[in-house]
């Protein structure tokens, strides 16, 4: 995930997916920001085939700190996540 700034028309990375979860091959769905919580969710999966049941994770970044951190790592939990809100039922 990388941030850009219109000031400098520059990007920068935030964090990187793969680094936190090897297997998060596919990005399921948008990232979703909770601005009341300061936490980042990212929804991957591993295989992104239709019919092919996939192991996903959700990982959740706090925003407080910068570069953001992984706070949680969610998986097995969903399957073909899309909209991965509310994220209050994992935690």
């Amino acid at each position: 995930l990388r941030r850009f700034d219109y000031q400098t028309g520059k990007s920068e990375q935030l964090v990187d997916a793969k680094d936190d979860e090897p297997n998060a091959n596919f990005v399921t769905c948008n990232p979703v920001y909770d601005a009341k919580k300061n936490l980042l969710y990212i929804a991957t999966t591993e295989k992104f085939m239709e019919g092919v049941v996939s192991t996903d994770h959700i990982l959740v970044y706090d925003c407080q700190v910068y570069p953001p951190v992984l706070k949680q790592k969610i998986s097995g939990k969903t399957s073909y996540v899309v909209g991965i809100y509310p994220m209050s039922i994992f935690y």
